[in-house]
């Protein structure tokens, strides 16, 4: 189910972060890649750019740079159940793992090529090795936790609020296994001390503040951020997805799990590896938080992934805690609310339609045709990689034409200088194709009007980005 439900977001448009994950992933060797992670452009650890390289050599890089985080996604829900096993019961695990397989921002991620489920599944990974080592002890057990825990902060610095949790719990209730635990992490810190010259560089490069501008951390926003990471969309408020009617049902469920738990006389003893589910659901909300009062935000919605497969077995403790009547209640109720959400995702895209116009701009383009995108503001790149090579696609205020994918993000064209729009109409030879957001009525465009005539129109419908494609050919 949980593939299943991911596959459609494949053939999304690449739009957002991904575009740097694309402009570096699709670069020839190895090395270039690197630079571009360890360069100005990047503020995240290398390894998922590391396997998106990779796969973008087998085939159209716009959907493989999306395998890594498709991978990742689908195998966290299984890894989750085999941590409920540990430690909540089997129950527990089975609602745990649903709820996280149907965790509508759960499914958007697991087709959004960024690191964030490559790194919740190597920091569930990292407790079910941890728990396994504290268990029966072993070099070579102690050695999978330190490799996953490496891995998971050479994916995403955020892992570290998740692994400071599993840590603290071991020492707290194991502390014969201080030394063997001792050396699994000072492992860790010696594997990451080749990227510390690269981390204290992406603490000072301007891309650092971009949570912080958008949405600075506010009681609102640290709630609302919550409600987003479980049941939400990153490019929507929760009133437009999934609505208030799913959100009352989440939280008739949750209310009723409740008010069950606290009903039931003979409640299970509470013992450490609950407090350890407990201790990684609230990690990163709590730590994200924390680290932001002091220095620059890293708080927002995508950064609680990292806590939300905890957070969803948690969740299952609490649904399956109560009687059968209520438990079967709470559970259709909760379920219900992620299922209803993740299909009101599917019927509203989140990410715009610049894949669906750039389709209709290559059927009728034929080489030399200019493309005029007027609005660079709302789009840095995104219909640059969906056109077919070889094109020229002018935007407003730029220097000179983009002509492959990724330009305006390196600077290799260069934006809010001379307009050359006004030559480009007067030099084009037959047709011209304007992009715009939403029905903008009239083109202001010197000279288009005189010299050429409305061939046709096509609007690309969207709630937040409508696409406006307009072919003129010459009189």
């Amino acid at each position: 189910m949980a593939l299943l439900l991911r596959l459609p977001g494949l053939d999304d448009s690449v739009f957002g972060d991904e575009l740097f994950t694309y402009e570096i992933a699709t670069r020839p060797t190895f090395m270039d890649m690197l630079d571009g992670v360890t360069g100005p452009l990047e503020i995240s650890p290398p390894l998922y750019f590391v396997f998106a390289w990779a796969a973008a050599k087998i085939a159209d890089p716009q959907l493989w740079i999306r395998m890594p985080a498709l991978f990742a996604g689908v195998a966290t829900v299984p890894a989750l159940y085999a941590l409920g096993l540990r430690t909540v019961g089997r129950p527990a695990a089975l609602a745990g793992a649903a709820c996280l397989a149907l965790s509508p921002f759960a499914i958007f991620y697991s087709t959004e090529a960024r690191a964030y489920t490559l790194t919740a599944l190597l920091l569930v990974l990292s407790a079910l090795a941890l728990l396994s080592a504290l268990e029966r002890g072993g070099a070579w057990r102690f050695g999978l936790f330190a490799l996953a825990a490496w891995a998971a902060l050479f994916s995403h610095y955020t892992a570290v609020f998740v692994l400071v949790a599993e840590v603290g719990w071991a020492a707290w209730t194991r502390r014969d296994r201080l030394r063997e635990l001792a050396l699994a992490c000072a492992g860790v810190a010696l594997g990451l001390l080749p990227w510390l010259p690269s981390f204290l560089d992406d603490r000072t490069v301007g891309f650092q503040s971009a949570i912080e501008n958008i949405n600075p951390l506010t009681a609102s926003f640290f709630a609302r951020a919550l409600g987003i990471a479980l049941v939400g969309n990153p490019y929507a408020g929760l009133r437009e997805l999934p609505g208030w009617p799913v959100l009352a049902l989440l939280a008739a469920g949750l209310l009723l799990a409740l008010a069950g738990a606290v009903a039931v006389r003979d409640r299970p003893r509470l013992d450490s590896r609950l407090a350890l589910v407990a201790a990684l659901a609230l990690a990163t909300p709590i730590g994200a938080a924390l680290y932001s009062l002091p220095f620059t935000s890293v708080y927002v919605a995508r950064t609680l992934l990292a806590s939300l497969p905890a957070f969803c077995l948690l969740l299952g403790y609490l649904l399956t805690l109560p009687r059968a009547r209520i438990v079967a209640a709470a559970t259709a109720l909760v379920v219900g609310a992620l299922a209803i959400g993740t299909f009101e995702a599917f019927g509203e895209n989140p990410k715009p339609p610049y894949r669906e116009a750039a389709h209709f701009i290559n059927e009728r383009t034929r080489p030399g045709d200019p493309v005029i995108q007027l609005g660079l503001l709302v789009d840095y790149g995104s219909l640059d990689v969906q056109l077919e090579r070889p094109f020229r696609l002018y935007k407003q205020f730029c220097e000179r034409p983009v002509t492959d994918g990724g330009q305006i993000l390196t600077g290799e064209v260069r934006c809010r200088g001379h307009d050359p729009l006004e030559r480009v109409v007067r030099e084009a030879p037959r047709r011209i194709m304007v992009v715009t957001y939403g029905s903008s009525g009239d083109i202001d465009l010197p000279g288009i009007a005189e010299n050429f005539r409305l061939a046709q129109l096509r609007r690309f419908n969207h709630a937040q980005f409508p696409l406006e494609v307009r072919e003129y050919a010459r009189r």
